[in-house]
C-alpha cells in the first residue's frame, strides 16, 4: 500500500524543511505551493522524494481537492506547512497502513503551539482534524476557508501528536488579518448578513473576547491567552468593519 503526503505551502521558508523532514518516510510527497516568494521551493527541492508542484490559492477547499489529484498514494495524509508528524504518530500511521482497516479515514491528535507556547485553553484543545484517508473513500473536500473532507465510511482516532507551529509573532497574526478578512467579510456578505452597525460590531468583539477568555478559560494560558483573546476578538471585528465598507 502506497502512502503519499501533501503538503501545502505559502511563503513557509523557515517552516518547510521541518515539516518535509516529519514526513521523509512516505513513498511520496506532493508539496502544492502557492506561487511562494522566498525560499519554499528552492528548499522543497533539495529533497529527493519531494514533488513541488505550484498552484495558486482560490480557496482552501479546491486547493486539496487539486492535491489530492497530484498523489498516487492508497492512503493520503494531508499536511500543512507550519506542522510536523510525531515519531508516535509515524508509528501509528505505519500500522493503520499495513494492517487492513475497517475505518476509511482517521483524525489526529494536533497539539497546537502559538508564540512558543503549547496552547490548552481558549478553544485550542481537543483539537482533532481528519488528515489521514483511504484514497478510495475520500470524495473531495468542501469549505472555502475552513475545508472538510467528505468521507464514505467510519472516522477512525490515532492520538500521536501532529504538532502545529501556529504564529510566532505579532506580524505573521496581522498579516494573516489582512490577508483572510475580507473574504470573511464576503462569505458573510453572499450569506445575506444584514446591514453592520457600530453596536453590532461591539458586540462582536466583546461577545468573541468574554466567550474565549472566560468559557474557554483563555487565562489559563496565561500571557499567550491573553494575546490570543485580544487578537481574536479585533481580528472578528476587522471582518465586520470590512463586511460594513463593502455594503456602503
Amino acid at each position: 500500500m502506497k502512502f503519499s503526503v501533501i503538503v501545502f505551502s505559502k511563503n513557509e521558508a523557515d517552516n518547510i524543511k521541518a515539516c518535509l523532514e516529519s514526513a521523509q518516510w512516505a513513498e511520496e510527497i506532493v508539496l502544492i505551493d502557492d506561487y511562494s516568494q522566498d525560499e519554499t521551493v528552492k528548499l522543497a527541492q533539495e529533497f529527493d522524494n519531494v514533488k513541488v508542484v505550484q498552484h495558486s490559492l482560490k480557496d482552501f477547499a479546491s486547493q486539496h481537492n487539486f492535491g489530492m489529484k497530484q498523489a498516487i498514494g492508497d492512503w493520503l495524509f494531508f499536511l500543512d506547512a507550519d506542522e510536523r508528524i510525531s515519531a508516535e504518530l509515524k508509528k501509528q500511521i505505519q500500522a493503520v497502513i499495513k494492517n487492513p482497516q475497517k475505518q476509511a479515514a482517521f483524525q489526529v491528535n494536533r497539539i497546537n503551539i502559538f508564540l512558543g507556547q503549547r496552547m490548552k485553553y481558549g478553544g485550542w484543545s481537543p483539537d482533532r482534524p481528519t488528515r489521514l484517508f483511504k484514497t478510495i473513500n475520500l470524495r473531495g473536500w468542501r469549505g472555502i476557508l475552513h475545508e472538510s473532507s467528505i468521507v464514505d465510511g467510519e472516522i477512525g482516532y490515532l492520538d500521536g501528536q501532529l504538532y502545529h507551529f501556529s504564529h510566532r509573532g505579532l506580524s505573521s497574526m496581522l498579516n494573516k488579518t489582512i490577508a483572510w478578512s475580507k473574504m470573511e467579510a464576503q462569505l458573510r456578505l453572499d450569506a445575506g448578513h444584514p446591514p453592520v452597525t457600530w453596536w453590532r460590531v461591539l458586540r462582536i468583539g466583546l461577545s468573541e473576547f468574554f466567550n474565549r477568555l472566560l468559557i474557554k478559560q483563555a487565562w489559563r494560558d496565561g500571557m499567550a491567552g491573553w494575546i490570543e483573546v485580544i487578537y481574536q476578538s479585533n481580528s472578528l471585528m476587522i471582518t465586520y468593519l470590512r463586511l460594513w465598507e463593502i455594503q456602503s
